[in-house]
């Protein structure tokens, strides 16, 4: 994929496993800026991306969600709001349900080349299953994006996409949560690939580590929605419906700025 007129844009992480979440974003080091000034360990000062305009942020949800899908969307809008409201008055997220354009399915997506959404506003897709998803640009193991698009450290427009076909139904909020928090300007708590000191890798973590707890972990053990088969095996069905401690450390940076 491509940026228009901006630098080649780059897939924040390379997901060799069960999922996830994807975040595409024209890149800067370390897919967004370092803030300093945020009292976050050393080694995730660098783990932001462009932040959002002002809050709350205007979502259009696609209108075609259905009633599960849609109150699950609503309760990770919520856990998102809550976190806003304890930095300050307004809370993260409004939200209203409109029929949205059909995505393209002849090309890849890239952030700049979407023709809705604003830094303070932005949709929230649901991609139909069956080859659009390919000829969007996007694997199986991939079931959602947060399309992003930025000049410098000012995000300009951006969109999540979500594939339900590829999620079991237990796991959208988790998912829901995950991409909301890439959509005010969180990156993943970790690098799956390498790391730096300011970017910590995944690589070696306990299972118990604050990153590996997070909401914004890069991975998520999936269970194909239509089958008893679980993705990533050994293990389980992981559901993340909680903000942890280091989603709300991170996330006060961008609330409380």
């Amino acid at each position: 994929m491509h940026g228009l007129t901006l630098p080649a844009m780059k897939r924040c992480v390379q997901f060799t496993t069960a999922l996830l979440i994807t975040a595409f974003s024209l890149i800067f080091s370390a897919c967004g800026p370092s803030m300093l000034d945020c009292p976050v360990p050393a080694d995730q000062r660098s783990s932001f991306m462009a932040p959002a305009g002002d809050f709350p942020m205007g979502v259009v949800g696609d209108a075609s969600w259905d009633v599960e899908e849609r109150q699950a969307l609503l309760r990770a809008l919520s856990k998102w709001n809550s976190a806003s409201l304890e930095k300050t008055s307004d809370e993260a997220f409004r939200i209203e349900f409109q029929s949205l354009k059909r995505l393209p399915a002849d090309k890849a997506l890239q952030g700049c080349a979407l023709q809705e959404g604003s830094s303070e506003g932005f949709q929230i897709h649901r991609a139909e299953g069956g080859g659009q998803w390919q000829k969007l640009g996007f694997s199986e193991s991939t079931p959602a994006v947060t399309l992003r698009c930025h000049r410098g450290d000012q995000l300009t427009k951006q969109a999540i996409l979500v594939n339900p076909s590829l999620i079991h139904q237990d796991q959208i909020m988790s998912v829901f949560l995950h991409e909301l928090g890439h959509a005010i300007g969180l990156d993943h708590s970790c690098q799956l690939d390498g790391g730096s000191a300011s970017y910590r890798g995944c690589m070696g973590l306990e299972v118990e580590h604050p990153y590996v707890l997070a909401v914004m972990y890069p991975t998520l053990r999936v269970k194909a929605p239509s089958s008893r088969r679980i993705f990533s095996a050994p293990g389980f069905m992981e559901i993340k419906e909680a903000l942890g401690s280091n989603d709300l450390l991170r996330a006060g940076c961008i609330f409380g700025r």
